[in-house]
């Protein structure tokens, strides 16, 4: 019972709407596998997209997923948590979700999930996998030093910059042509859209691949935050983080043999190294 109520809890924050955003930026996020070979994993795409003070930079698994489960959810609404739900309903309902997030939903490597505020310099990182959901939230102001060099990336005009953040060190390429102060995970603040930004081992790199720079409607999840939502220090995040890449728990909400499991995903997160992008 426990189980049930707790994917329940889960997927009831799906539900959303759809919202004018101001620019909707698509990105390519690479990081490396094997430090030593230089072996890089494939590209995943993310969304960079921003409604009134608020943008939101998100991995098209997670747009995609929250969008469709945001439509069923809507015709198919969860049941109520109370003493006189029995198990049987639980179960039920638990069984149709499962079935339509197994025939629709679609998987990534990386799932990071960063909401930014565009009246101060407040970030929120959402951690993966976790339940109750953890995040970090904390300002982000990186200092940013502007160098005379220029670059054309994706056909676009860029400059460069460099600045800390995370316990590494990152050169960006900026685009004074595009009037955007923001960028890909918690980058902004340079006077141009971040096209392209990666730390200086290049072992992270994110990279524009297309601009929609004109209003448009985009699937918005309105309750972003919900009540049970942990929020933790960078010192708990990191280590979460690294607890992840090391040795980390049996997926949530499946019955069975959780260890095998546990440990099968212990294999295949040896070269997750996209799990420690936040250093410190």
């Amino acid at each position: 019972m426990k189980k049930l109520i707790t994917l329940i809890l889960l997927v009831t924050t799906f539900i959303g709407n759809s919202q004018i955003a101001d620019y909707f930026i698509e990105y390519s996020f690479v990081s490396i596998k094997d430090t030593i070979s230089c072996h890089y994993a494939k590209p995943e795409l993310y969304f960079l997209y921003k409604v009134k003070d608020q943008s939101r930079f998100i991995s098209e698994a997670n747009y995609y997923n929250d969008s469709l489960d945001g439509i069923y959810l809507a015709k198919n609404p969860s049941p109520t948590l109370s003493k006189n739900l029995s198990q049987g309903e639980l179960e039920r309902w638990v069984d149709r979700y499962q079935e339509h997030s197994s025939s629709t939903h679609i998987t990534s490597r990386s799932r990071y999930f960063v909401q930014k505020n565009s009246s101060d310099n407040e970030c929120i990182i959402f951690a993966m996998k976790t339940y109750p959901q953890h995040y970090l939230k904390e300002d982000v102001n990186v200092s940013w030093t502007i160098h005379k060099e220029r670059q054309v990336i994706q056909g676009i005009d860029c400059i460069k910059a460099s600045g800390s953040y995370g316990g590494r060190n990152y050169h960006a390429w900026f685009a004074p042509s595009i009037p955007i102060n923001d960028g890909p995970y918690v980058f902004r603040g340079l006077p141009g859209l971040i096209v392209k930004i990666e730390d200086e081992n290049k072992w992270y790199s994110f990279e524009v691949q297309s601009t929609s720079l004109k209003k448009s409607q985009r699937f918005w999840k309105k309750d972003l935050m919900h009540k049970s939502y942990v929020s933790i220090s960078r010192k708990e995040y990191t280590k979460l983080m690294f607890k992840e890449l090391t040795n980390p728990d049996p997926p949530i909400g499946l019955i069975g043999d959780t260890e095998n499991l546990r440990l099968i995903t212990k294999e295949k997160n040896k070269t997750r190294i996209d799990l420690i992008l936040e250093r410190y």
